[in-house]
């Protein structure tokens, strides 16, 4: 009798937990909502700054937001997907045709679960009440056994479909992805043309032995081990830094005691600068100071030690940067070639015999996401730090499992105060928040729990030898997921069955197949409560830029104290870190799938999540954030890791058969996931050479008619990676092919000491433009001899046989918008001779910013910081002086000119 009372407050306390989760978190999202109906349109900043900020390009724009949220909202639902790609890249695009994706899986799976296991569910004999009256739980008596066909083969249908459309989605990645990269816009930019190897073995060190390697080199820029530069380069910014705040610091300082002596009503004798000299409101016991060593130090006053030591820096580094030949070289290089299609030639092809050595090669590389640290690491270190990294994450796994498990085992209390009875207090607690510590804590601690890890997974990514920030993100991806699969999925589902049933295996030890049989779909309760959180708080928290509104608001005010720090957070938008939001987001997918047979009222919620999930990250990626370009290569992982939801999902069912002893039903389960495994290698083997690699044919039926002789013409001169190298001139032979002849030793350094530029000997003038060598026909007219549209097809037979009508050169023609029929702005010669060289090696001396004031502190503060050496300006940002009430009181406020004079603004370079 005890047992069932037990029972019976297990299930009550099912749909208490759903009702206090759901209650809570709506509410949650209805005050987020409101709150960003109320605020979008007085903080444009905050929510739409791509439409509006000058240092956004203008062809990277967005169209206002409408004012009315009725409009607003069919602004979003009604933008076209390739407005979408241009707006948001590749990465955002897929992200979004990711989520669309999964809500399309579970809307399905209501429709084609819910009309007939409901139902067979619920007219069950078994004991189960609450949520679990609609699950596989109330049919596990072994005289039911003939309505698990209805599951198994619903499963197959469900299950299929979702093969399906996995599948359908590798063709439109794939089909999107070469079009995109092929256009115009991509196939011209200068990481399109660069090829990174790694690994480079002794002898391949070396600019003429690459060139020998690959045909069409344009430029060859050799690494090198510029530790030392780098390490005084980041030692000048930190003292610049000192020194910047410092001067900012001290003029506030002496403004606001002025304002604050005129407030006062004393005289104009007793409130003014003597040329500029601050000593009247600043005391030289108040100038800044710190300490050269932490707590036991010198003091020093900041400004004049900084002011030396940062003029000391730049002599030594502009020594430095003039016998950059000096350093030695790394085994690694940049090799730019003069078309993409001989770039990518170089990073399919087999280099070198040696294994692992002159891999693995990366392209598709722009120079500001390089970790240069990474590009000294040799082959074995390379495999010692990869096998480190994953042991210590592995590790880190199963810890992690510890926190977890007792996480999820608060989801059910009942049991849980059975096996540890110290916890039996929660028993006494009123339902209500029985059901708030059951459905909304767990949920919360474990997202906490989940939050604390891309910080360490992102550092072991970095130690592992990424060279890259996208590769870190991808990197990130893969172990986070990880992560979220071990430990909230697995070990959650277990923990929770677990809880449930140690007592009762105790006591009767037999009975342990038919408990687990019995709890194991229980744990969805669980599952329930966390996707209503992620689909419900999360989504209103990202809508209403809560990170954003404090870090603006509150840590900007804060922590803002000089003119670059200010107009930086105004003006600098940030990027989208996949690595934790693809995971996030995939996780709740796979659960979906994973337990739609098992416990079907889980995609309800799945699909009210994944609908408002869309919707907040459309708005924040096409108006709150610049696009982070990783080629789109998350979603062809994404899809992979979605895979484990079907195989989870088929397991679960053959573990529940074999429990229930129900034969039939598992022999036919059996043949599904043999069919499920063999359709998953066959589609990988199918698809994995096009994930990455961009294709020889789409690349020449893209670039059109341009003979070989015109490029060699066209192409920018030839960039040497050494001082004092052979100059190649590269001609065409009878066929047409590039072939590498050696002229005279020039032997003649230019600008930079280790990249020379020569063209027939003639000087080349250094704001030069460089061309492009592809040519491209028109996308909405020109003749194309490659391009066959396609045959006309029903929408079903569309949507069932996608390759034709997804072919690349068909999107690009119908598809693409005409930001990607548009050649990437050409660089200059002097931006390709340094595009691939560590920063530090042309690392300019610092800018110290000043606000100019109107009593002459700042100009005379710039000509001593000047006369020290250091470069210092007071243009571009200024205070103003206003009153703030009618008394008369005064208050400072520093404002900035247009975005032409701000001075440590450029024109950032698209690569």
């Amino acid at each position: 009798m005890a047992a069932d009372n037990g029972e019976a407050n297990t299930q009550d306390t099912s749909v208490s937990n759903m009702v206090t989760t759901l209650i809570s978190n709506g509410v949650t999202l209805g005050v987020f909502f409101i709150a960003f109906l109320i605020l979008r349109p007085k903080f444009k900043r905050i929510y739409q700054p791509r439409s509006f900020l000058p240092t956004v390009p203008e062809r990277e724009r967005t169209e206002p937001q409408a004012v009315s949220p009725v409009s607003w909202l069919m602004q979003l639902w009604h933008k076209k997907d390739s407005r979408i790609l241009e707006e948001a890249g590749l990465d955002g695009y897929f992200f979004l045709r990711y989520i669309r994706l999964s809500f399309i899986i579970v809307v399905v799976g209501i429709v084609l679960l819910y009309p007939i296991l409901l139902p067979v569910n619920a007219t069950g004999k078994g004991d189960a009440g609450g949520l679990n009256l609609l699950g596989f739980t109330n049919i596990l008596s072994p005289s039911e056994s003939n309505r698990f066909y209805a599951h198994v083969l619903l499963g197959w249908i469900f299950f299929g479909f979702c093969l399906f459309m996995i599948y359908r989605e590798f063709v439109y990645f794939i089909s999107i992805r070469q079009a995109v990269l092929t256009s115009p816009a991509y196939s011209t930019r200068l990481s399109s043309r660069v090829v990174l190897i790694t690994s480079l073995p002794e002898d391949y060190q070396d600019e003429t032995e690459l060139r020998k390697l690959f045909r069409g080199v344009h430029t060859v820029y050799v690494s090198r081990n510029f530790k030392k530069i780098e390490k005084k380069v980041a030692e000048r910014e930190k003292l610049a830094g000192k020194l910047e705040g410092a001067e900012n610091k001290m003029i506030k300082m002496a403004i606001k005691n002025k304002l604050k002596a005129e407030n006062k009503g004393k005289t104009p004798k007793d409130l003014s600068f003597q040329d500029g000299n601050m000593s009247t409101f600043v005391l030289d016991k108040k100038r800044p100071t710190h300490r050269l060593k932490f707590l036991i130090g010198e003091k020093v006053d900041t400004i004049n030690y900084a002011r030396t030591e940062v003029g000391k820096l730049n002599r030594e580094i502009e020594d430095m940067q003039a016998h950059l030949d000096q350093n030695d070289k790394l085994n690694s290089a940049f090799v730019l070639f003069n078309t993409q299609e001989d770039a990518q030639v170089a990073y399919q092809l087999l280099a070198h015999h040696k294994a692992l050595h002159a891999a693995p090669r990366y392209t598709g590389i722009s120079p500001d996401e390089v970790i240069w640290s990474n590009l000294r690491v040799k082959w074995w270190e390379r495999v010692t730090k990869a096998m480190v990294v994953k042991a210590f994450l592995t590790a880190l796994i199963v810890l992690w499992a510890i926190p977890v498990a007792v996480v999820g085992s608060f989801s059910n209390i009942k049991s849980l105060t059975g096996l540890v009875p110290f916890l039996d207090f929660l028993n006494n607690l009123p339902s209500q928040l029985q059901g708030l510590v059951s459905g909304l804590l767990p949920t919360i601690l474990m997202a906490v729990l989940m939050m604390l890890l891309p910080i360490i997974i992102r550092q072991c990514a970095k130690q592992a030898g990424c060279p890259t920030t996208t590769r870190v993100e991808y990197y990130t991806q893969n172990a986070y997921f990880a992560f979220q699969f071990v430990n909230v999925f697995l070990i959650t589902t277990f923990a929770s069955s677990a809880a449930a049933t140690v007592k009762a295996i105790k006591d009767n030890p037999g009975s342990v197949m038919t408990m687990l049989s019995g709890n194991l779909p229980k744990s969805s309760n669980f599952f329930v409560s966390y996707i209503m959180l992620q689909a419900l708080s999360f989504p209103g928290g990202a809508l209403l830029q809560i990170v954003a509104l404090i870090l603006f608001k509150l840590l900007g005010t804060l922590l803002d104290n000089t003119p670059r720090k200010m107009w930086t957070r105004y003006n600098i938008l940030g990027s989208t870190s996949w690595g934790t939001v693809f995971p996030m987001y995939t996780f709740l997918i796979v659960v979906s799938i994973a337990y739609a047979c098992v416990s079907p009222i889980i995609l309800v919620f799945s699909a009210v999540g994944f609908a408002l999930i869309y919707l907040v990250f459309l708005n924040n990626l096409v108006y709150c954030e610049v696009p982070a370009d990783g080629r789109g290569i998350y979603y062809s992982r994404a899809l992979r890791q979605t895979m484990l939801g079907i195989y989870f999902g088929q397991i679960f069912m053959l573990a529940l058969f074999i429990m229930a002893k129900s034969w039939g039903p598992l022999a036919l389960q059996v043949i599904f996931l043999v069919f499920t495994c063999f359709f998953h290698k066959t589609m990988l083997k199918a698809f994995n050479p096009l994930l990455d690699a961009v294709p020889i044919n789409l690349m020449r039926e893209c670039a059109v008619g341009a003979p070989e002789k015109q490029r060699l013409l066209d192409a920018p001169p030839r960039l040497s990676g050494d001082v004092f190298s052979d100059a190649h001139a590269y001609l065409p032979d009878e066929q047409g092919n590039i072939r590498a002849t050696h002229s005279a030793n020039l032997g003649v350094p230019q600008e930079h000491p280790i990249l020379s530029s020569e063209k027939d000997g003639v000087e080349t003038d250094t704001e030069k433009i460089a061309t492009t060598t592809n040519t491209y026909t028109s996308y909405d007219g020109g003749e194309d001899p490659h391009y066959r549209p396609p045959t006309h097809q029903s929408t079903i037979m569309q949507f069932l046989s996608p390759y034709e009508q997804l072919a690349p050169r068909h999107l690009q023609k119908t598809f693409l918008t005409p930001y990607f029929h548009e050649p990437a702005a050409p660089l200059t010669i002097e931006q390709e001779k340094a595009a691939f060289l560590h920063p530090a090696t042309s690392a300019p001396g610092p800018l110290i910013w000043m606000a100019q004031d109107p009593y002459g502190l700042s100009t005379v503060e710039v000509e001593e910081t000047e006369a020290a050496g250091v470069d210092a300006t007071d243009k571009g940002a200024w205070y103003k002086i206003e009153e703030v009430n009618k008394k008369g009181k005064k208050k400072e406020a520093i404002e900035f000119a247009e975005l032409g004079h701000i001075p440590i603004w450029d024109t950032p370079v698209d690569y």
